[in-house]
């Protein structure tokens, strides 16, 4: 997420669900001395907050997808 300059990508969870990271400021990771895996999202008018281990995988968003009602999942 440091990356300069920063890159969107898509963030899969493992039901599949996605979220489209278009800016480094919208994710935060909660910084526990306990090596904590929770983050935080905002993303599309959502905000969401998960755990590390939720995530299946991160890819560079070359463009941007189009989703249809049916198939649009954050």
């Amino acid at each position: 997420m440091r990356q300069r300059p920063f890159e969107p990508f898509v963030m899969t969870y493992v039901g599949g669900e996605r979220a489209i990271i278009e800016h480094s400021e919208n994710v935060a990771l909660d910084p526990t001395e306990d090596g904590s895996s929770r983050f935080y999202v905002i993303a599309g008018g959502l905000t969401l907050h998960s755990t590390l281990d939720k995530v299946s995988s991160l890819a560079v968003l070359t463009s941007r997808p189009t989703f249809t009602n049916e198939s649009a999942s954050v």
